[in-house]
């Protein structure tokens, strides 16, 4: 299967769960419900452990943990902003990792894009935000000047995080394959947020008390998230695929999710939803052209 295809399979898993995602952190603290999506998907992986291969070196163990540590990070701030700011502000500025995974890509990988691949990446970026920045697309600078602060913070430190998560993913994933990768990422992610989570909160407790009250919301986050990160990892390892063009595609999530929550065909905001769209599905085709 062609690469683009994969990752746009990835977006579509990552579409599904924002829905999830929205839902769930109207009940739950953010802390607690990573906990619990990482350790739904652990279990989801168990099975496949004697088709893993854990003999790595320790330097590439060592790259996983640093990938781990930004990864972890990056996934409690943004959540924790998500919580306490309205989607409409936070998902915009997710555009934004394609930026600096770009910059990191052209230092430390040397890759390099061509005329077309830059305009297809600008006009994603630019669908995006005209998507996901709703009714208030004319008063983006004014919305912005109030945005809390400390939250804002949050998502630009989480974005940078996030890019040096991709670039690790590449690294990482020309020596080691995709499951064992998948499963010693998430092994080591859940490991981080249960020590935080016991020793600041509940731990287990809390763990089995999020599970209870929102088991609907957390599998299907997860189940979304395992299959859309599957695909994504088996993106990144293929040796002839430039990281910095997978990132742009997966901002089609947010075009996934607003199509399957239902409000692209409400009536408030058609046009410029539909220009959006058509914005977004042009840059696609200029990105890979």
């Amino acid at each position: 299967m062609e690469w683009f295809v994969l990752a746009l399979l990835s977006a579509a898993c990552i579409g599904i769960a924002d829905i999830y995602l929205k839902k769930a952190l109207f009940r739950q603290h953010s802390l607690e419900f990573l906990l619990s999506i990482t350790f739904i998907v652990l279990l989801m992986l168990l099975p496949f452990i004697p088709q893993m291969n854990f003999d790595w070196s320790i330097s590439l163990y060592f790259l996983m943990l640093i990938k781990v540590v930004c990864v972890s990070i990056a996934w409690l701030l943004f959540v924790k902003a998500a919580r306490h700011m309205e989607l409409s502000q936070v998902a915009p500025m997710r555009t934004l990792t394609t930026l600096y995974v770009f910059i990191l890509a052209f230092v430390f990988l040397g890759e390099r894009w061509t005329p077309s691949n830059f305009g297809g990446a600008v006009l994603l970026i630019a669908g995006t935000t005209l998507l996901e920045t709703d009714k208030y697309i004319f008063h983006i600078i004014k919305r912005f000047k109030i945005l809390p602060k400390r939250y804002l913070a949050y998502i630009f430190t989480a974005l940078l995080f996030t890019a040096f998560s991709i670039l690790l993913d590449k690294i990482i994933l020309k020596q080691a394959d995709v499951l064992t990768f998948f499963f010693v990422d998430y092994a080591l992610v859940f490991s981080s947020y249960f020590l935080i989570s016991s020793f600041l909160y509940g731990g287990y407790q809390d763990l089995l008390s999020t599970l209870k009250k929102s088991w609907k919301y957390i599998i299907g986050f997860s189940i979304a998230t395992l299959v859309g990160d599957y695909l994504y990892f088996t993106t990144v390892a293929n040796p002839e695929v430039l990281i910095s063009l997978v990132t742009p595609i997966l901002s089609l999530g947010s075009l996934f999710s607003v199509i399957m929550g239902g409000r692209l065909f409400h009536e408030h905001n058609l046009g410029v939803r539909t220009i959006s769209c058509c914005v977004m599905i042009f840059g696609v085709v200029l990105l890979l052209w």
